[in-house]
């Protein structure tokens, strides 16, 4: 079960840098379109972190 443990940390990793980057294009984004985009895309992977914890 040592696998699947190391997956799940390597998933928390992903979901966790994808809402970094993402929340940092959204701070820098002018684009209200884009914007819900990527408020979309960092609730998608919020709910994911929840769902692996």
């Amino acid at each position: 079960m040592e696998i699947n443990r190391n997956m799940t940390k390597l998933r928390i990793m992903w979901h966790s840098a994808r809402i970094n980057y993402l929340k940092q294009l959204l701070d820098s984004c002018l684009d209200t379109i884009i914007q819900t985009k990527l408020r979309r895309k960092i609730t998608y992977h919020y709910n994911r972190l929840i769902d692996l914890n």
